[in-house]
């Protein structure tokens, strides 16, 4: 398995909350560190352990409310946290007494105890638009902690950042007060409903869309246990014994498969693998316009020449693809008709084809689509890194007249 590739020298930073890693990845890319992660969930832990921690020196631990500042790195730059957004998404009930809904104000006595320089909470919008009292006690506790901080709350939007996707997260930026606040807390945008220039007359690409993330992956292979298929190994057959993991889940250790398609071999990616419908439920599929977005977020269909929407964990069901049969494609046929696969939907999450799901369909589809994109954390990091950390050093190194 394909590991992280660290940049030693740059800024530190740990992901707390961390899944199977989108921000992690996109921490790297931005230039960080990343020394520390947490994650309580077994199966993205797993999953996370093999993709990131093995071949590296990034130490992995379990509940982020246990705050222990030996785990975190002497002068850490950057604390980044994305606490579970469930009780605060409209699609998942918006509920104001989950109790995951508290879980995030521990990344206030993380920051009382060990002082980064910057703080990032990322959340869905409902955390600011349909429980203002809990973000506004957040945004209170983080101004108040340790040495005091300079907050911020963005709203960003995926599609602005290279990513197919349209997905609206809100980010809480805490500074540390004795560091540089930026001038703009935004990271500048990169991509646009169409090409264009903006006012300082900065190109701007369009938005990627669906069908520049999918098409170039192979045809996925048909549904079958994960035991017999050719592109996966399973937990027990690398783990013997590992009963409480279950039968037949797809092991993360899986690399890609080869197969082959009309005289060619071709590589399949790990977790591309179509799931088998009904004939009666791909024709209800086929009815549906591309671009097509229902009353549930379970009832959606992607258009090819546009960005897909937001990848929910509702009912661990993805999106309908737009291969095959629609009402503008009469031609296409109807068999090819079909929701989309984990890969094609970690694709859209702008997750590299090296990082591997683990567990049962719905455990890999979750972990793939509750993560922040990575594209979108590492245009975010970035810019903290060069309008803070970076200018921090630039003003240290001004002699004092």
């Amino acid at each position: 398995m394909p590991t992280l590739s660290l940049p030693e020298d740059g800024p530190t930073a740990v992901d707390m909350f961390a899944g199977v890693g989108g921000a992690t990845i996109g921490l790297v890319a931005g230039g960080f560190n990343v020394r520390a992660a947490w994650e309580t969930d077994p199966v993205a832990s797993y999953a996370y352990r093999v993709n990131h921690t093995e071949g590296t020196d990034i130490a992995q631990y379990g509940d982020a409310t246990d705050v222990r500042p030996d785990h975190v790195p002497d002068d850490l730059d950057l604390l980044f946290a994305g606490p579970p957004c469930q009780g605060f998404s409209s699609s998942g009930g918006s509920v104001d007494d989950d109790p995951r809904n508290q879980l995030a104000f521990c990344v206030p006595e993380w920051v009382d105890a060990v002082g980064p320089r910057i703080v990032v909470v990322e959340n869905v919008v409902g955390l600011q638009d349909l429980h203002g009292p809990t973000h506004g006690a957040l945004v209170d506790a983080l101004t108040d902690a340790g040495e005091g901080y300079t907050v911020a709350t963005l709203r960003l939007d995926a599609a602005d950042y290279n990513v197919p996707q349209a997905r609206e997260r809100v980010f809480i930026i805490a500074v540390r007060e004795d560091c540089p606040t930026p001038d703009q807390w935004e990271p500048p945008v990169v991509t646009a409903p169409a090409p264009t220039r903006t006012l300082t007359g900065t190109a701007l690409e369009g938005y990627d869309t669906a069908g520049e993330a999918l098409d170039s992956l192979p045809e996925p292979i048909v549904s079958m246990p994960p035991a017999d298929d050719p592109v996966h190994a399973t937990i027990e057959e690398l783990q013997p014994g590992a009963g409480e993991w279950g039968r037949h889940r797809v092991d993360p250790h899986t690399v890609a498969g080869h197969r082959e398609v009309d005289g060619t071999i071709v590589v399949v990616p790990p977790n591309h693998v179509a799931p088998d419908h009904a004939d009666a439920t791909r024709a209800k599929y086929a009815e549906w316009e591309l671009g097509f977005c229902g009353s549930r977020t379970t009832d959606r269909r992607l258009h090819s020449d546009r960005p897909a929407p937001t990848m929910t964990v509702s009912d661990g069901t993805p999106p309908v693809s737009f291969v095959g049969r629609s009402p503008s494609t009469l031609d296409e046929p109807v068999n090819d008709v079909r929701r989309l696969t984990v890969r094609e939907v970690a694709r859209l999450q702008t997750f590299p084809d090296m990082v591997t799901f683990a567990g049962t369909r719905v455990e890999q589809y979750r972990q793939a689509a509750n993560a922040v994109p990575p594209n979108l954390v590492a245009h975010l990091a970035g810019h903290l890194r060069d309008a803070v950390l970076e200018h921090e050093q630039d003003s240290a190194d001004v002699p004092i007249r």
